[in-house]
């Protein structure tokens, strides 16, 4: 918070409430009480704070109000990268599961997981697509990325057992770039 104070011009009422929250959800994430990893809240909360949280914080320090637009920008973005949060539980499962951590994979399995990657990927594209104007060559670059993505994911739904994902991961991870892009 001492940060607020060196930011001339910020939104001080936006950023006094938007820090506790980072600072919760930081925290929470793995240690006690919250220990939200653990509970099947972890993918969500890393996609809420690397994006929704991330990009609202960053438009009241600066000065921005708390307006719907910052949040509007943010949504397909938390959907973007929700698919790569959730990959990488993949190979940590076991390890997971032997130590209480509840990941999505761990609660639900693969199929459920790799259904709500192939969801997010749909819903990312769709709000970016809904919610902000986009050139040509961004829309098109969003529904060629993520057209490949969901045919990776598809066929690894198929055969899970296929071995590695680090190059799916890295599809997905990179589908997270057309989504930071200004409209």
């Amino acid at each position: 918070m001492i940060f607020a104070v060196i930011l001339p011009g910020a939104n001080l009422p936006g950023v006094f409430v938007l820090l506790p929250v980072a600072l919760l959800l930081g925290l929470g994430y793995s240690a006690p009480p919250l220990r939200l990893a653990y509970h099947t809240c972890g993918e969500v909360v890393v996609a809420f704070t690397h994006s929704v949280l991330l990009v609202v914080l960053g438009h009241v320090s600066q000065g921005g109000g708390m307006t719907l637009q910052p949040w509007l920008f943010s949504l397909p973005m938390f959907f973007a990268i929700l698919p790569s949060i959730t990959l990488a539980g993949f190979p940590d499962k076991e390890a997971d599961a032997a130590h209480g951590k509840k990941t999505l994979v761990v609660r639900f399995g693969h199929t459920v997981a790799l259904k709500i990657a192939m969801a997010a990927v749909i819903i990312a594209g769709a709000l970016r697509t809904l919610l902000l104007t986009n050139p040509l060559w961004l829309w098109i670059a969003i529904v060629v990325h993520g057209t490949i993505l969901l045919f990776a994911l598809v066929g690894f739904y198929r055969r899970p057992s296929s071995g590695r994902i680090n190059g799916m991961l890295a599809l997905a991870l990179a589908y997270m770039f057309w989504f930071a892009w200004p409209s």
